[in-house]
């Protein structure tokens, strides 16, 4: 006779970002039958962390970073509070840096405007 194979509980734990990836990777691969969380045994659904917003908030303004500039991949141990300060001096930087940028830009345009109203 055939039985079924016993099955146990177990408990995904991820990210937000990733859980909808997690989840449809299980339904597709078959391998667990999933039902909605229902806190038991001193497990809940967690908490952030502390600093989470604001390392959020610099992780967010260092990939804004990252999309005007071009970074080495590079390791080190930083503290948030280090981490902050550079990224806030970088932000600084770079926003100065843009707005010389939009003035240059306006001004080459005025310049080709009375260029091109003088050739005429």
């Amino acid at each position: 006779m055939i039985y079924p194979e016993k099955m146990s509980m177990v408990t995904i734990v991820a990210p937000k970002t990733h859980l909808e990836r997690v989840i449809d990777e299980l339904y597709r691969a078959k391998v667990l039958h999933i039902k909605k969380f229902r806190p038991e045994k001193g497990l809940s659904i967690g908490e952030p962390l502390e600093n989470a917003e604001k390392v959020s908030k610099l992780f967010l303004e260092l990939n804004s970073l990252k999309q005007n500039l071009s970074f080495e991949n590079g390791k080190g141990d930083f503290s948030l509070k280090e981490m902050e300060k550079t990224i806030n001096e970088v932000s600084s930087q770079l926003k100065d840096l843009l707005e010389k940028e939009k003035e240059h830009s306006d001004r080459l345009k005025q310049l080709r405007e009375k260029s091109k109203q003088l050739s005429l």
